[in-house]
């Protein structure tokens, strides 16, 4: 084959591939979709491979704090199929109903963030769970490790959030973490 067909042959292919992805919706369930950071509402950052991992740093220069915030996709498997029933998986006294963040903010029980609680993050128009598997409330740098499902892509993520000189409540303040259910 000459230059030209080849590179027509491929402009075909990658039109297709397109139009594939336009029509059925399965743009969001690649790994490689690059899309808006709905974890703190000012970044941008790209899902990852499974296993891989992204970081944002923060942006509060006069207090000095650096925020990493690292997640891994853990599988694309959808089931159970949202972060509530993801939750529920892991916390079965989860309460049923969760529809709105009201409802999500009615749950809310501590202000301390352990492993074995459902956090529960003011982000999108109903709000987002997760579970706690890991805090480290200790030293110069703290964080909190959960597993989520379907944030920011489909899937199941485990998540990371840092601060070095800060406090887990400033994770909270910044991600939008209003709170956690202790069953």
């Amino acid at each position: 084959m000459n230059t030209k067909k080849i590179l027509l042959a491929s402009v075909l292919m990658v039109g297709l591939a397109s139009m594939a992805v336009f029509i059925t919706g399965c743009g969001n369930n690649s790994d490689s979709v690059t899309g808006p950071d709905l974890r703190s509402g000012n970044q941008s950052a790209e899902a990852n491979a499974p296993g891989s991992e992204q970081t944002v740093s923060g942006d509060r220069k006069a207090s000095k704090m650096e925020f990493t915030y690292s997640q891994k996709r853990l599988s694309t498997n959808i089931e159970p199929g949202n972060c509530v029933f993801y939750v529920r998986t892991f916390l079965p006294s989860l309460p049923r109903n969760l529809n709105s963040m009201n409802d999500k903010r009615k749950i809310i029980n501590t202000q301390t963030a352990k492993a074995g609680r459902a956090g529960i993050r003011n982000i999108g128009p109903v709000g987002h769970l997760f579970y706690v598997i890991k805090v480290d409330d200790s030293g110069d740098t703290q964080s909190i490790t959960y597993r989520e499902a379907n944030n920011p892509y489909s899937g199941n993520w485990e998540t990371k959030i840092s601060v070095k000189n800060g406090k887990i409540k400033d994770i909270m303040s910044k991600y939008k973490i209003e709170g956690f259910y202790k069953g």
